[in-house]
C-alpha cells in the first residue's frame, strides 16, 4: 500500500494499469507530494494525474485547474501508452489548450512522457 496526500482533502477516484505500473486521477486541495515535485492547487481543488512504475517509483505527475473546484474522475491507458483522462473544470481555465467557462466536462490525452497533448 502506498499512502499519498497532503494537508487538505485528497481523493483518488480513477485508476488504470499497464504492464509497467499504474496511473491515478482525482482531486486535491492545498498541496500534495506524490513522491516528486510538490503540486499546489490553483484554487479550491485541482485535478491531478499521477503515474507510478511497478516498483513504486514516480513515473509522472501533473495538475490542472483554476480558482474554483476542478477534479479528475477517470483515466485509461491506450495501446500507444497515452493516457485518456476525464473530469470537470469549474472555472475559466486552460487545460492542454481547451478553454472552459463554468462547469464543463473535459477529455484530454496525456502523452506517455506526461505532457498534455490534446
Amino acid at each position: 500500500m502506498k499512502q499519498i496526500g497532503g494537508r487538505g482533502c485528497d481523493l483518488g477516484v480513477g485508476l488504470a494499469a499497464d504492464v509497467d505500473g499504474a496511473y491515478l486521477t482525482g482531486t486535491f486541495e492545498s498541496a500534495v507530494d506524490f513522491g516528486g515535485a510538490t503540486l499546489t492547487a490553483n484554487g479550491a481543488t485541482d485535478a491531478f494525474f499521477v503515474g507510478y512504475f511497478s516498483s513504486g517509483a514516480l513515473r509522472m505527475s501533473q495538475k490542472h485547474g483554476a480558482l474554483a473546484a476542478d477534479g479528475g474522475y477517470a483515466v485509461a491507458v491506450a495501446s500507444d501508452g497515452s493516457l485518456y483522462a476525464t473530469g470537470f473544470l469549474n472555472a475559466t481555465t486552460s487545460a492542454c489548450g481547451t478553454e472552459s467557462a463554468g462547469a464543463d466536462i473535459y477529455l484530454m490525452r496525456i502523452t506517455p512522457q506526461g505532457t498534455g497533448a490534446d
